[in-house]
């Protein structure tokens, strides 16, 4: 597949046992639908992404066991729908969202037991659905989400065990859903709160 340049529909890379990379789609700069990379226990990299620039739809990452990180996706600067990132066992960081700006719907990233910061998502500024960081076990801090200043529907971070602080969320001004801060064991500020200024829903920041 090393001469496809587009795929007009979506593309799905899945339940390959021994699939290690993509490297053989490194002329790919368009999907016009999802991307979807899901139960590939072997895949390391993807590197063989980073020719991609435009994507139509959501982008989903889960379930890939040996993943240690998201670099192919370095020259993605928006998507068309919810991005997903979640069951990822080994991923450590994602750095490779880095150009990304805005989110069309949701941003989910859950249950990536080794990813330890958030620092891949310092470009973006605004998410139009909901934002979901939660049962991150190595999750520390969200500084990568210090650009971020509007989420249009719910904001959820919950159950990240070792969170200390919040203080990534300091230029958030607009929530148009609830708020949820929950149940995160070692969280000593909300300081990262200081600027919010309208919550469309249910404020909730309890059990930590």
């Amino acid at each position: 597949l090393s001469g496809l340049t587009e795929v007009t529909g979506s593309l799905y890379i899945g339940d390959n046992d021994a699939l290690t990379n993509v490297d053989g789609l490194t002329s790919l700069t368009s999907v016009g639908g999802e991307l979807v990379i899901v139960h590939n226990e072997r895949l390391a990299n993807i590197d063989g992404l980073g020719s991609l620039t435009e994507l139509g739809d959501n982008l989903w990452v889960s379930y890939n066991s040996a993943l240690t990180h998201v670099d192919g996706f370095a020259s993605l600067t928006s998507g068309g729908g919810s991005l997903d990132i979640s069951n990822n066992g080994s991923l450590t960081d994602i750095g490779g969202l880095s150009s990304l700006t805005s989110v069309a719907s949701n941003l989910d990233i859950r249950e990536n037991e080794s990813l330890s910061t958030l620092d891949g998502l310092s470009s973006l500024t605004h998410v139009d659905g909901e934002i979901m960081i939660v049962e991150n076990d190595a999750l520390t801090h969200i500084d990568g989400l210090v650009n971020l200043t509007e989420v249009g529907g719910d904001l959820a971070i919950a159950l990240n065990p070792i969170l200390t602080d919040i203080d990534g969320l300091g230029s958030l001004t607009h929530v148009g859903g609830g708020v949820n801060i929950t149940y995160q064991n070692e969280l000593t500020s909300i300081n990262g709160l200081a600027n919010l200024t309208t919550v469309g829903g249910d404020l909730a920041i309890g059990f930590n």
